[in-house]
């Protein structure tokens, strides 16, 4: 049997970081605790002056910006290629404005080339975080030290005053030696002078979003231009800034300040000026133009980081007094853009067209309810209307609206009219105080006015027409509405942020998780951990007795473990029985296809290798005629012998490595020659150091040393279960097997790395016992047998918060010797391995509507060996006394619970319980619930394709908890550990199974990811699993007019009433309706007695008899049906919209498949299929077997299962084929309705 869990362990190498405590040996903690330690005043410096030098960057930043785009020009040949393609609006031109645009974001890149940056110092912040640098001039009489060039920019063209200067320069200075601070910062910005299609890049802004923007300006002159000569005449002289051309100049800030003001015209810099906009207004008003025939122009977006508010402020508000006069600032200036909105919105709908006006379809709903009380009636309008678009104007909603009124019962359709008005709803924003109580001792007294401008924002939130940060397309009779709404909202919406900030604040947990970076004034500290480097890099790792130690020297005397000293010496000269440690030796040569050339030839060296260095392997190494691209075998060989020979030479290097190397002419290169060098070319291992000498050391402050610390390394521990993963990780480092396959020179191997960290957390907690030692506290545990228990010391809540505590960072690699390039060829890898193997299982994922989530496992044949739910997770729990028992969480129910306790305790602003660490607490405990399944069944998991913008309603897990799920899975199954499996075993800690390849990102995986694959959901759930039936022709009775119904029961092949079984049938060829299908012929019946539907009288759902409805409708409208002859004529024949509308309900109901009733348990959510799997037998999920969906979210996913089975059967040759476009749909249903599965 061919199991994942034997063919792929040690695939990729693997990066984890370890987390510990850190615990200092009372001498180093007194010192430490002492209020006269300087050992951390410079790092809480750091820690206070790292916002201003940010703040500092940004502003630096911004200058580098301007200065790269001032008197920059793109090509105008390729402005004006993009111009005709945007002009032209089809999508030939589309595909023509991509590329052009593609080419201009290379240009604009290109103004912050790498030479330009070196040049600012943006390159190395080493180089830029200093106020004076080495003067490389030596002439005498010259100064040894000169202004960097942040100095001069700071003294000379920042414009900041001298306070300003002052306080920029103390914050730049506690950073000198320190700019690894800044590591992520500098990526982050790095990615401003990216050319790719990013929001974050300076090129996106410049021809994404900003250009674009100028092109509707200049068509919209051109319009003027033609349309309305008179008012052209008037802005001619605006008439260069207009043409494709004059885009060049407005790339800077500057270049767009002085479009935005001078030429658009907002704001005006003085009364008298009258801009493009102005013009426009006036000239709209004298002649009676409507808004629509000659929209107004829009404002460019500031320049990346311009968008920026200056000023230094913190992100976490620190106190009620801060936050009031933070919010009040605020809330003031957001108030008075609020009645500027709404005096624009109740004049513009007061004089324009409602088809001016677009919303987003998404925000439906919240209109419906603020109009209806009622959240699915405007939905329905646009589905009934067969409306399927981001946005939609107020006069097709309307049109949709009455549309969809036509068809309901007329009581309904009336009620539904008297309160429908968009235009009274547009005038009728909520109501916003005009300021906040003057007198208020708690910022929570704000929240009632702080609610009613949030309320005011959603409530127009609608009408901002952007997916994110791209703008939808909106036609050109709505740009006039937009564009001038836009710039209104942008600036109210900044409320929400602040009002978000002002919230965490009231609502913030007592303690804080801030922690600082230590560096203990040493800027290199555990850089690395190599022998060479201790004295740079201050830090050692011991071991004694089973417990592990961190060691940190004082920057006064970092050479403590030099041999060429004699206490050192006699340190390493241990008699018998002396206590000692044992001191962690780490030996690497990083990178040597790099390094090695540079070391070869040092002067330092020169005499040692001098004898092998010839002419000939000068040459090869100079013309580097050793790579792959050189194409010569035989200066290969003689590199490779030169190599053996240096390191044969090197004497240091031979105290350390035993290289064992293959003949030379079996290496295929020399990338393969330098794999092996690498595999071999690190070495741990521990020498034995007299325990008195550390101490002394420690007693003498030249040592601080730590215990590395978790629960596993407590004396105090009971052993009732298995370390934690970090620990094992970690005792493998330094165990005898792992140093013996270190050894051994070619077995995968978990590797200590450098660039270790650690981090201080201050407390932030007043200690307080909350039970007193030796009285009993009442257990919460329900499976403890014990109701009391009694503890011998107090017990305080969140204790750790009440204590300095030191955390320490660790990374390693896992499988170090394995190849990189196994994670990039591992989704082939899987693919030839579930190709054509019949012993592989899959299982199927669905995000369920009664259930969390929901799992089926199936055979290739398609039938089911398991299914369950994932509300209740189910986990063994070890008593104190010993026993196991089985401990079942009902997540479902909890979350319903955290739910509602969390709605209820935002309305107040109470501490909100963090509903975040439950749903991360569930999706961690269903990974280790699938990852069980995996193995247990050799499957694959198949799960949705979120990626495929597929929507489903009512689901529990929503998209962005989903992805968590996902990537926690993807994580997990990177290095897949079961604790109980022996070292070395498949699956073990230190041979962990690999079933994904390295999570990049969401965006990137495609439809798979070693054995995850994904699939589009749709018709997974809807879908008979015995006939593959689905319901393709719901919209198809959906009523609209007699006319149009009787031409859709045309098309039906017969409807007639079968009186020995008692039920109506319907045969149709879904051919006739313009659905290719394979197989397109079906019978539909209606039987059985509960149909469940909406009743829009009853507001709720209601149970129908489909066929005792049907017969009512047909006795009353007088067509006899008993003699089971076709009734389809009589049906045509029929003119009162009433019959049609109750007969296409009911016909709908009688096909839907899926009957469910919000708010109930699972009898009322369940698959009744209308179609005979065999004489007179109907799949009902309430009466599955056991190898049957046997609910609604079960037959989700196992149809999701199906389609995963479906995708490996297209493997071929380790790839999954693709679908022909267009033929998804087609594929699948064959593949159920032919049971092609059984094949």
């Amino acid at each position: 049997m061919a199991l994942f869990s034997e063919n792929f362990v040690g695939c990729y190498p693997v990066s984890k970081t370890l987390k510990f405590e850190l615990r200092p040996v009372p001498e180093t903690k007194a010192y430490l605790d002492d209020d006269n330690c300087p050992l951390l005043a410079g790092d809480l410096e750091r820690d206070k002056a790292y916002p201003v030098v940010k703040e500092l960057l940004d502003k630096y930043y911004r200058y580098f910006i301007d200065i790269c785009l001032k008197d920059k020009k793109l090509s105008p040949e390729t402005i004006d290629e993009a111009y005709q393609a945007y002009s032209s609006h089809d999508e030939k031109s589309q595909k023509a404005l991509k590329a052009a645009s593609q080419k201009l974001r290379k240009e604009v890149a290109g103004f912050f080339d790498k030479k330009t940056r070196e040049t600012y110092c943006l390159d190395k912040y080493s180089n830029l975080l200093v106020l004076d640098k080495k003067n490389d001039n030596k002439e005498k009489g010259t100064p040894k030290t000169i202004p960097s060039v942040l100095k001069k920019w700071l003294e000379n063209e920042s414009g900041f005053s001298e306070k300003e200067v002052e306080k920029y320069s103390q914050a730049v200075q506690t950073f000198n030696g320190f700019t690894t601070y800044f590591i992520s910062y500098k990526e982050n910005r790095e990615n401003m002078f990216s050319s790719e299609e990013k929001a974050s890049a300076i090129s996106y802004r410049v021809v994404n979003q900003n250009m674009l923007r100028f092109f509707s300006n200049v068509e919209n002159f051109e319009n003027i231009k033609k349309k309305y000569p008179d008012l052209y005449q008037t802005l001619k002289e605006f008439e260069e800034s207009f043409v494709p051309a004059a885009y060049s100049s407005l790339l800077s800030q500057a270049g767009i300040d002085d479009y935005n003001y001078r030429v658009i015209g907002r704001p005006a810099e003085d009364e008298d000026f009258a801009g493009v906009n102005r013009l426009i207004n006036e000239y709209r008003q004298k002649n009676a133009v409507r808004n629509r025939n000659l929209p107004v122009m829009v404002t460019l977006y500031k320049q990346i980081l311009s968008d920026r508010e200056n000023g230094f402020g913190r992100d976490i508000l620190a106190s009620d007094s801060e936050a009031k006069e933070y919010i009040r600032g605020k809330y003031s200036k957001a108030y008075d853009t609020a009645c500027q909105l709404t005096v624009f919105v109740n004049n513009y709908i007061l004089t324009e067209d409602l088809d001016t006006v677009y919303v987003k379809t998404q925000h439906l709903k919240d209109i419906s309810q603020s109009i209806f009380g009622e959240w699915s009636v405007l939905d329905d309008a646009i589905n009934n209307g067969g409306i399927d678009s981001k946005i939609i104007s107020l006069k097709a909603l309307a049109e949709a609206f009455e549309k969809y009124c036509s068809a309901l019962d007329p009581d309904m359709a009336q009620k539904y009219r008297d309160a429908f008005s968009l235009k009274e709803y547009l005038k009728n924003p909520p109501a916003v105080e005009p300021r906040l109580p003057e007198t208020a001792e708690k910022v929570t007294a704000y929240k009632p006015a702080m609610d009613e401008l949030i309320s005011l924002i959603r409530f127009y939130k609608p009408f901002y027409l952007y997916d994110g940060k791209k703008r939808l397309q909106v036609p050109a009779e709505g740009m006039d509405f937009s564009n001038e709404f836009d710039k209104y909202f942008e600036d109210l919406k900044e409320f929400s942020h602040a009002y978000d900030k002002v919230r965490n604040f009231a609502t913030k947990k007592p303690y804080s998780v801030e922690k600082i970076k230590l560096n203990f004034n040493q800027p290199t500290l555990l850089d690395g951990w190599d022998v060479n480097k201790e004295k740079e890099n201050a830090s050692f790792l011991f071991v004694k007795e089973g417990k592990y130690y961190l060691g940190i020297a004082d920057k006064s005397d970092k050479n403590l473990f030099d041999r060429s000293r004699d206490a050192v010496k006699e340190a390493l000269t241990l008699t018998c029985g002396e206590d000692y440690y044992e001191k962690v030796q780490y030996k690497q040569l990083p990178n040597i296809r790099m390094n090695l050339p540079r070391i070869v030839f040092k002067p330092k060296w020169e005499k040692v290798f001098a004898p092998i260095i010839t002419e000939r392997i000068s040459a090869i190494e100079k013309e580097k005629l050793y790579t792959a691209g050189a194409n010569d075998r035989q200066a290969v060989i003689e590199w490779i012998d030169f190599v053996k020979s240096v390191l044969a030479l090197h004497s240091e290097w031979n105290n350390y490595f035993q290289f064992k190397f293959k003949e030379t002419s079996a290496y295929k290169n020399t990338k393969e020659f330098y794999d092996d060098l690498d595999n071999q070319a690190y070495i741990l291992s521990k020498i034995k150091i007299n325990a008195s000498y550390i101490h002394k050391l420690v007693r003498e402050r030249k040592l601080y040393l730590f215990q590395i610390y978790c629960k596993d390394f407590s004396d105090k521990k009971k052993k009732t279960g298995a370390d934690n993963l970090h620990t094992m990780y970690w005792r493998c480092l330094f165990s005898d097997e792992n140093l013996a396959a270190l050894a051994q020179g070619q077995a995968p191997i978990i590797k200590l790395n450098g660039k270790a960290e650690i981090f201080l957390r201050e407390p932030s907690l007043k200690y307080e016992a909350t039970h007193p030692k030796n009285q009993p506290v009442a257990n919460k545990n329900p499976l403890n047998s014990k109701r009391e228990s009694l503890f011998s010391y107090d017990l305080a809540k969140n204790r750790r918060f009440t204590e300095r505590k030191l955390f320490f960072h660790c990374p390693l690699t896992i499988n170090f010797r394995t190849a990189a390039e196994g994670a990039r060829s591992f989704n082939e890898r899987v693919n030839r391995f579930v190709e054509n193997n019949p012993d592989i299982r899959i299982i199927g994922i669905d995000r369920g509507e009664r259930h969390l989530l929901y799992y089926t496992v199936i055979n290739q044949s398609g039938k089911i060996l398991e299914q369950g739910s994932l509300n209740k997770i189910s986990s063994d729990y070890r008593t104190p006394e010993g026993a196991e028992v089985e401990k079942v969480t009902d997540y479902h129910e909890l979350l319903n619970r955290k739910e509602g306790d969390r709605r209820a305790a935002r309305q107040t602003w109470d501490t909100i319980e963090n509903i975040k660490e439950l749903k991360e607490g569930y999706l961690s405990q269903v990974v280790h619930k699938l990852t069980t399944l995996m193995i247990k069944h050799n499957a694959v998991v198949v799960l949705e394709n979120l990626n495929q913008n597929f929507k489903r309603s009512r689901i529990k897990v929503e998209k962005q908890v989903y992805q968590k799920f996902e990537k926690a899975l993807i994580d997990k199954l990177n290095y897949l550990v079961f604790k109980d499996r022996p070292y070395g075993a498949p699956g073990s800690y230190a041979n962990g199974l690999q079933l994904t390849a390295p999570f990049e990102s969401f965006d990137r995986l495609g439809k798979q990811t070693g054995a995850l694959y994904y699939v589009v959901p749709s018709y997974t759930s809807h879908i008979d699993p015995k006939t593959g039936f689905v319901n393709l022709l719901g919209a198809k009775l959906r009523y609209e007019s007699v006319v149009k119904a009787q031409e859709t029961m045309k098309k039906i092949g017969s409807f007639k009433f079968n009186p020995e079984r008692n039920w109506f049938e319907i045969s149709f060829d879904y051919g006739d309706f313009g659905i290719e299908m394979a197989h397109p012929q079906w019978t539909a019946c209606t039987h059985g007695d509960a149909y469940w539907g909406y009743n829009p009288k009853e507001k709720r759902a209601v149970s129908y008899d489909v066929t005792e409805e049907i017969k009512k409708l047909l006795t009353e409208y007088g067509i006899d049906y008993g003699t089971g002859a076709d009734i389809k004529e009589a049906a045509i024949r029929q003119t009162k919209p009433a019959f049609w509308k109750t007969l296409f309900y009911m016909l709908k109901l009688a096909l839907q498949l899926r009957n469910t009733v919000a708010g109930t348990d699972n009898e009322n959510d369940y698959i009744l299929s209308p179609v005979e799997y065999e004489a007179g037998k109907f799949f009902d999920s309430r009466k599955a077997g056991e190898d049957e969906p046997q609910n609604a979210d079960a037959n989700g996913a196992y149809h999701i299962a199906m389609k995963g089975l479906q995708a490996l059967r297209r493997i071929e040759d380790g790839k999954v084929n693709k679908f022909p476009k267009n033929g998804e749909r087609k594929a699948w249903l064959a593949f159920m309705q032919n049971r092609e599965y059984l094949k």
